[in-house]
């Protein structure tokens, strides 16, 4: 694979650094020791390794949806704070409805990029979930007793669960109304399966 790699991209005038270049193996089968494999990136070995990035998402062989997801509300979070000098806090700062329309526009989408695409299961929402609510009761120098509902009615906002699904229907859509004949291909491969 790495071989038609190379083939290709020297045909494209196009040049691999390998040593960015990783290799992950996923669903590796229990016999193989990751030491023994080795292969070759024109005459540079590359090694497999644990885990990469690939346009923002975490590749792993081992719980990949826990490191996407403690990434993006690390990345988040970052977003977040720098945001605080602009008044983005709950006492003393800007209007509640402003800092959480900031917030929807700024911290969201960093807390949500890629999301849609990863299989989450409940415990991993719950993470989102507790991050969301506390920014969300912050906004509003509300107590951390304060009722989950009344958080999100006194800002008008959605819970992290709707915020993905939208973003889930907005990728399906997307895909649905591609025409791009490789992805239709797949499609009605698919489509045929069931």
């Amino acid at each position: 694979m790495l071989s038609v790699a190379t083939h290709h991209a020297r045909q494209s005038r196009v040049t691999i650094n390998p040593t960015k270049t990783k290799a992950v193996i996923l669903n590796k089968p229990k016999n193989i020791n990751r030491s023994d494999l080795n292969w070759t990136l024109g005459n540079t070995p590359v090694y497999p390794s644990e885990d990469t990035s690939h346009l923002g998402l975490i590749r792993a062989e081992l719980k990949e949806n826990n490191l996407n997801v403690d990434a993006r509300i690390s990345i988040a979070r970052g977003t977040l704070y720098s945001l605080m000098n602009t008044g983005l806090h709950g006492t003393n700062g800007l209007n509640p409805q402003t800092s959480y329309k900031i917030y929807k526009s700024y911290v969201i989408p960093r807390l949500l990029y890629g999301m849609e695409i990863l299989p989450l299961n409940q415990s991993q929402h719950d993470i989102m979930t507790r991050f969301h609510t506390k920014t969300l009761r912050n906004i509003h120098s509300l107590p951390t007793r304060t009722a989950t509902g009344s958080v999100f009615m006194l800002l008008g906002a959605l819970t992290i669960e709707a915020e993905i699904h939208k973003r889930q229907l907005s990728f399906l859509y997307s895909v649905l109304s591609c025409n791009n004949s490789t992805i239709q291909g797949l499609i009605d491969t698919n489509h045929h399966e069931y």
